[in-house]
């Protein structure tokens, strides 16, 4: 079983706040554009962490979850004036995006690639990052 993790809303604003002003101080040039949380897949971490498919049991992670810290994610990026990618919303548009938008697997398993540990799929990021990137940005 994994470790349950929580940072504290107001604490994980605070973090992007203090990460956003260090790369202003250190490269004042730098564009800097805040990417929100992904979609959780609850089954999937329930599997991840029993080892089984129960819908009895509850994830470490929940998609709710997810979607408070996304929202948190937009308001510290509209505060600082920088553009963000809402991938929390985003990759929720994709019909069945719980098995096309993101990798279908537990973060362990062989079958899918060991990227960064939330297991997005690469082409739908690239088309959302070089979009913003384009100044297209929220």
């Amino acid at each position: 079983m994994q470790v349950h993790q929580h940072v504290p809303l107001d604490e994980y604003q605070s973090n992007l706040r203090a990460i956003c002003a260090y790369f202003k101080e250190q490269w004042p040039s730098t564009k800097i554009i805040l990417i929100t949380p992904p979609p959780i897949y609850e089954p999937v971490r329930i599997r991840d962490m029993y080892g089984e498919d129960d819908p009895s049991k509850l994830p470490e992670r929940t998609n709710e979850a997810a979607g408070t810290y996304a929202q948190a994610c937009l308001t510290v990026a509209k505060e600082l004036n920088h553009p963000v990618i809402d991938i929390w919303t985003k990759m929720q548009q994709f019909p069945d995006w719980q098995t096309s938008a993101l990798w279908y697997g537990s973060i362990s398993s062989d079958l899918i690639p060991k990227l960064d540990g939330h297991g997005g799929e690469t082409d739908g990021v690239e088309v959302i990052v070089s979009q913003r990137l384009c100044g297209n940005a929220q």
